[in-house]
């Protein structure tokens, strides 16, 4: 690597969309106060990230569970907000045929908890969660030269 190889990142310049060079989405929660399904209830969170700026709106991890033998229905399951290598490695909306496990991004998820406690810690968690998201991804393209070195071939 050479000494001019060094890059920073900024997150100053302007551009046409008016996102510079900053990696932001916009994260929208909504909550239903009382959920009540097969006897169960509980309280719906679903939160939509949209209005992205250099970064994919597809932040969230969802595993799809096999296909239940009754129904064909095949359960998506909201997993968590992905990492840097997860953005760049799982697919939009559906999983890879034959990738195991059966993991893809969505731009939102939608779950039902226990408690109104449990919804906005949920809520609480995702927001600290992407904004890790998005540094690791900002910090990931800072690169610092190393000292140049001379390799002698013999």
């Amino acid at each position: 690597m050479s000494d001019s190889a060094s890059s920073s990142y900024s997150g100053s310049s302007e551009t046409a969309d008016g996102c510079g060079d900053q990696r932001k989405l916009k994260l929208t929660p909504y909550f239903q106060s009382k959920y009540e399904i097969n006897g169960k209830v509980g309280f719906r969170v679903r939160v939509v990230a949209s209005d992205a700026c250099n970064v994919s709106p597809a932040v969230f991890r969802h595993y799809q569970k096999p296909a239940n033998l009754v129904t064909g229905v095949a359960a998506r399951v909201f997993s968590g907000v992905c990492s840097w290598p997860q953005m760049e490695d799982l697919p939009i909306g559906v999983p890879a045929l034959g990738s195991s496990p059966q993991s893809f991004r969505l731009s939102y998820f939608d779950i039902v908890v226990d408690s109104v406690t449990i919804a906005n810690n949920v809520w609480t968690v995702v927001q600290t969660e992407v904004a890790v998201l998005l540094t690791s991804m900002n910090y990931g393209e800072t690169l610092d030269a190393g000292e140049s070195v001379w390799v002698l071939g013999s």
